[in-house]
């Protein structure tokens, strides 16, 4: 590992490309999750989702997204964000992501929770 950065340690931006849309596909195949993404520009979430993630690695960061605006307005509930945190999970094990790297992900994605669950979703 080089130093704390999980980004280069994972291979850097081909990996989180790979790893998001093999998380993505996932997530489409979801009929509870479906309709969260229904009218959605996939390209630009799946963009966003590499840049979001390979920062949380260490990676380089394009610009700072405020999540609860990103998310505002979707009536996203603790259920349906619990399940997309387990097809993330899902992707990171399909892609053999170490434990260490797995839980520190998963843990700083988890830190968004109460931005992304809003307007009564819990």
């Amino acid at each position: 590992m080089t130093g704390n950065n999980l980004y280069e340690e994972l291979g850097g931006k081909p990996t989180f490309e790979a790893l998001v849309d093999y998380f993505y596909a996932q997530v489409l195949l979801d009929f509870e999750l479906k309709p969260f993404f229904e009218n959605i520009d996939m390209k630009r979430l799946r963009d966003h989702q590499v840049q979001f993630l390979a920062a949380i690695a260490g990676g380089p960061a394009k610009r700072e997204v405020d999540m609860a605006k990103a998310h505002k307005g979707r009536g996203i509930n603790e259920a349906a964000f619990n399940r997309v945190a387990g097809h993330l999970v899902k992707a990171m094990e399909h892609f053999k992501v170490p434990e260490h790297a797995k839980s520190q992900l998963l843990d700083a994605v988890l830190g968004y929770k109460d931005q992304v669950i809003q307007d009564g979703g819990k």
